[in-house]
C-alpha cells in the first residue's frame, strides 16, 4: 500500500489540478459544441438536398405516434362499457364483488 506525504510540493500539486483538468472541460465542451454545429450543418444541407426522404421520414414518424395514441385510446374504451346501463351495472356489481 502506498503513502502519501503531506508536503508542500504535493499540495500544490493537488491544488494546481482543478485548473488543468478546468482547461480540459473547456476544451472538451467547445470541442462538442464544433461537432454539434458541424451536424446540424451537414443536416440542413440534407433535408435541403433530399425533400422527399426527409418528408417521408417525419410522416413515418407522426404515423407511428398516432398508432401508438390510437391503440392506447382503443384498449382503453375495451375495458370500459360503452352504454349507461352496462356502466351503471358495472359499478354496482364491481362495488359488492370485492
Amino acid at each position: 500500500m502506498e503513502t502519501t506525504s503531506r508536503t508542500p510540493e504535493t499540495v500544490a500539486l493537488r491544488e494546481d489540478a482543478p485548473a488543468p483538468a478546468t482547461g480540459t472541460v473547456r476544451r472538451a465542451a467547445s470541442s462538442v459544441r464544433d461537432s454539434g454545429r458541424q451536424q446540424v450543418t451537414r443536416m440542413q444541407e440534407s433535408v435541403r438536398r433530399q425533400p422527399r426522404r426527409w418528408a417521408g421520414a417525419s410522416t413515418g414518424v407522426v404515423a407511428l405516434v398516432a398508432a401508438v395514441a390510437g391503440a392506447v385510446v382503443w384498449q382503453r374504451n375495451r375495458r370500459q362499457p360503452v352504454g349507461r346501463g352496462a356502466r351503471a351495472w358495472q359499478a354496482v356489481t364491481s362495488r359488492f364483488g370485492r
